[in-house]
């Protein structure tokens, strides 16, 4: 993937808790508004959130970005979703003792050697923050008698044949306040 290119699909980003920060969480997106975005996580495993821009990236799988198997190469490293948090990429170099063998090779991640799957390993991210001026968000009125349809799982398999067959980058039930009943959807401004 082309470094600050923004892929197609928005709703897969990884968000980081501080500026800074070497761990970056994976993410579903809900909505963008001005500069903050609403995120949730894989089966509620942390509350959904509110947070800046500046912490949202867009979300790259290791097959659009195959690390350099090199001792001491820079990459990132998937670890699993755990009880208590979120699947998450972290920081790492690929280990001088790195032995690829039966699809796993060792990293360095804060400072411990560790054995990972192959497919757990990618380049660095070259994904910049979301950049909110790059999108245009409009909310489009939906008919009383859908309101409730809009939160059944239905509709959300239907707004992704509508994201995916348009080119948007997000289509999702929104809220519009005071009177409800629309849905979401981000494109390129």
């Amino acid at each position: 993937m082309t470094p600050g290119v923004v892929p197609r699909n928005l709703a897969f980003v990884e968000v980081r808790q501080r500026a800074g920060a070497a761990t970056w969480y994976e993410a579903i997106l809900r909505d963008l508004q001005l500069d903050k975005v609403w995120v949730a996580f894989d089966r509620g495993i942390w509350p959904s959130r509110e947070l800046s821009c500046q912490h949202v990236r867009a979300r790259v799988f290791p097959v659009d970005s195959p690390p350099q198997l090199i001792a001491g190469a820079e990459v990132e490293v998937r670890f699993p979703a755990t009880e208590d948090g979120p699947a998450h990429w972290s920081a790492g170099s690929i280990s001088h003792n790195a032995c690829e063998q039966e699809g796993r090779i060792f990293v360095i991640v804060e400072g411990r050697e560790v054995a990972v799957a192959l497919d757990a390993v990618r380049a660095p991210s070259q994904q910049v923050p979301l950049n909110p001026l790059a999108f245009t968000r409009a909310a489009v009125p939906v008919g009383k008698e859908l309101h409730g349809w809009l939160s059944l799982p239905d509709a959300r398999g239907c707004l992704e044949q509508v994201r995916s067959t348009t080119g948007l980058h997000l289509a999702t039930p929104g809220v519009e306040h005071p009177h409800g009943g629309n849905g979401v959807v981000v494109q390129d401004a």
